[in-house]
């Protein structure tokens, strides 16, 4: 088998485990196949905790059990790079250095025990504000400028093969969740382990406007918190644990609420009524009665663009785009509805 056909295989290999398992390692060897190494190591820079070791390559447990044990939050020099400039890239050791308050950790410590001479890394972004870090360390010499020239003609490859990866990971993630195709039309999110919101539908958006108290999750600092108050939720949202190997970070949630929009449709007079500010509920009222904006304006003392402006949130809140949309959805509970406003601004009047 020459080069050529060898590279071939490498990169089919990858192809192959885009949205599963194994994809980074397998990415770490094509690369590896073009730039002669002897250790490598696949890493997680979560934004807010300590790193997560994913996978290494001939390199002793106990070097990784060190590494952990040591905390190496403020003193891993790639990772304060990372967290300098969250841009994709290739960093070499010396640049890395350069960022670090304080590498004696790792050069006068970690790099002995390891005993390599020289390191380059591959910085991919992940939902979050983290990424993907993949290392490469040589034992004798150091990487040469044709090395590094070498990986950044690779590198649009590379993150297209990443990019690609992370979609397949979400459309598989979402799946598993609400089993369903063309998740976009779902309210679907991802928290991860620390409860941070790292990516979620245009839907999931519209449920925290038409369903305050969802929007509370995003305040929660642990999967555990989330699961319980999903649970007490007045709407019902499907909560799933993603696998360990999930590049959204192990632990990671998936939140679906299924059927979200019929969910909307099925709010009655009360449910409508509580997402409503007193002016809202004023502009709603008045549009149900089919008035206009400029007799909206006039009769609530406002500018036309103050009502527009409101119709707007009020569009946000239940996830529709016009008035006609909004009044449809209404239809089912429209009388009680405007008896109930007229009650509410009677009683304000007074």
């Amino acid at each position: 088998m020459n080069d050529a056909e060898y590279l071939a295989g490498s990169i089919g290999a990858v192809a192959r485990k885009i949205g599963q398992p194994g994809f980074h390692e397998s990415l770490l060897e094509l690369i590896g196949d073009m730039l002669p190494h002897e250790t490598g190591w696949v890493v997680n820079y979560p934004a807010s905790q300590q790193p997560d070791i994913l996978y290494t390559k001939r390199v002793s447990p106990w070097i990784v059990d060190y590494y952990l044990k040591a905390q190496p939050a403020d003193r891993d020099p790639y990772w304060n790079s990372w967290r300098t400039d969250n841009m994709p890239r290739i960093e070499t050791m010396d640049t890395a250095l350069m960022r670090a308050g304080d590498h004696k950790f790792y050069t006068a410590d970690f790099m002995k025990k390891m005993q390599f001479e020289d390191e380059v890394a591959i910085y991919l972004p992940a939902p979050g504000l983290s990424c993907i870090s993949l290392f490469f360390e040589r034992s004798m010499e150091r990487f040469a400028e044709e090395d590094i020239s070498r990986l950044h003609r690779l590198f649009p490859m590379i993150l297209d093969f990443h990019d690609t990866h992370l979609r397949a990971l979400y459309a598989n993630a979402t799946s598993e969740a609400g089993g369903f195709q063309g998740y976009d039309d779902e309210a679907v999110a991802v928290f991860d382990a620390s409860g941070r919101l790292v990516i979620s539908t245009d839907k999931w958006t519209e449920a925290e406007y038409s369903f305050p108290d969802i929007a509370v999750l995003r305040a929660l600092s642990c999967c555990s918190d989330i699961k319980k108050a999903a649970a007490g939720l007045p709407i019902a949202i499907d909560v799933s644990e993603l696998a360990e190997h999930s590049q959204f970070g192990p632990r990671s949630l998936v939140l679906n609420i299924r059927g979200f929009s019929e969910k909307i449709q099925d709010l009655d007079a009360d449910a409508i009524i509580s997402q409503l500010t007193p002016r809202e509920r004023d502009i709603v009222a008045l549009i149900l009665e089919g008035a206009s904006t400029g007799n909206i304006a006039q009769s609530l003392g406002i500018s036309k663009g103050t009502i527009k402006n409101c119709r707007l949130r009020i569009y946000r809140k239940f996830g529709v785009g016009s008035e006609r949309a909004l009044v449809a959805q209404m239809l089912n509970c429209a009388s009680e509805l405007k008896f109930q406003l007229s009650v509410v601004r009677s009683r304000r009047i007074r």
